[in-house]
């Protein structure tokens, strides 16, 4: 028993631990997140059955919530914690994927100072700013066969405020949407569920699909279609878990965009065969998934204190095909 130690808390008084209150407050003029978004989109034809279009975005999102915490002072006095509060209580070393060494500092509240668990839960200053780009075809169906595609790419970035500085944690984290302190840096956003550990988000990305109709005419015809679709590989930045007075985090060990999954490329197909019985219609189909059988990574474990350190936790699906039956009435 001598060895167990206090950590910290979440939402608890440490002070007053049988309260039920909790020491966590809303900021009474708690808002939403706002966005304030301009489109711009110009559409042309040429011929009677292809048509381009261009689609640009600005946008602006704001009021961004955030949450600081609450600490007693020397004095007894319960306020919220600036940054001057923290000094630096150590570092973290780990080796990286590449084979660099890297040593990082990581913060704690100044002696004096105790946490009350609890947070203000309010709206802050730091702003993200989109700019993205779509150029899309339409290729409509005639002389059998049909197509449509877009590339998109963006430039999605925070725009950090003297406020969000003044109560931050200095410490570098990969965490949450909070843990992305630096001006202009990339925006992602953590997923939930069964891949709460994985952010999304791309700069680019495309989309091809197409159907040719072979022999239409003949009661043997039928149609093959394709879809190829890719994207940027989602980061995986590497963290090493550290605890402190206000809660774990996870110190940040790279920049947030310099590991990232490969880039992903997969190639889909259908043949499918109509049959007609007067009013009722039946369509067979060969679906085919994944047809180049690529087993691109999507999933790594960040933690630089696991055994299993950037192994992959998740990879895409190998080749699946499909067989299907389609019944319809008029």
């Amino acid at each position: 028993m001598g060895s167990l130690q206090f950590a910290y808390t979440y939402n608890i008084d440490p002070a007053n631990p049988g309260s039920l209150v909790t020491p966590s407050i809303n900021d009474r003029n708690l808002g939403p997140t706002l966005t304030d978004e301009v489109t711009f989109g110009i559409d042309q034809g040429f011929g009677a059955d292809f048509a381009m279009g261009l689609t640009l975005t600005y946008r602006n999102i704001h009021d961004i919530p955030e949450a600081r915490y609450f600490v007693i002072d020397e004095s007894g006095n319960t306020r919220l914690a600036t940054r001057d509060d923290w000094v630096q209580a150590g570092t973290v070393t780990a080796t990286l994927p590449d084979g660099r060494t890297v040593t990082k500092p990581y913060y704690d509240l100044r002696d004096g100072l105790t946490p009350t668990g609890g947070t203000l839960y309010t709206n802050g200053d730091r702003k993200q700013r989109y700019l993205g780009g779509t150029l899309s075809f339409t290729k409509r169906l005639a002389n059998r066969w049909s197509a449509r595609g877009h590339f998109t790419y963006n430039d999605w970035k925070w725009q950090i405020g003297p406020q969000y500085r003044k109560y931050d944690d200095p410490t570098d984290t990969v965490t949450d949407l909070t843990g992305f302190a630096d001006e202009n840096s990339p925006y992602y956003e953590r997923s939930g569920g069964n891949k709460a550990d994985v952010f999304t988000g791309s700069r680019w990305s495309f989309n091809l699909n197409g159907i040719y109709q072979i022999a239409p005419d003949r009661p043997w015809g039928f149609n093959v279609a394709a879809n190829v679709t890719g994207r940027e590989g989602y980061i995986t930045p590497p963290y090493i878990r550290k605890a402190g007075a206000v809660g774990s985090r996870n110190v940040q060990l790279a920049a947030i965009d310099e590991f990232r999954n490969p880039n992903v490329y997969v190639l889909d197909g259908r043949i499918d065969k109509d049959f007609h019985f007067n009013d009722l219609n039946l369509t067979l189909s060969v679906d085919g998934f994944n047809l180049l059988n690529r087993n691109y990574i999507l999933q790594r474990d960040r933690n630089a204190n696991s055994g299993r350190f950037f192994q992959p936790n998740e990879e895409l699906s190998p080749r699946v095909f499909r067989i299907g039956a389609t019944l319809r009435f008029r």
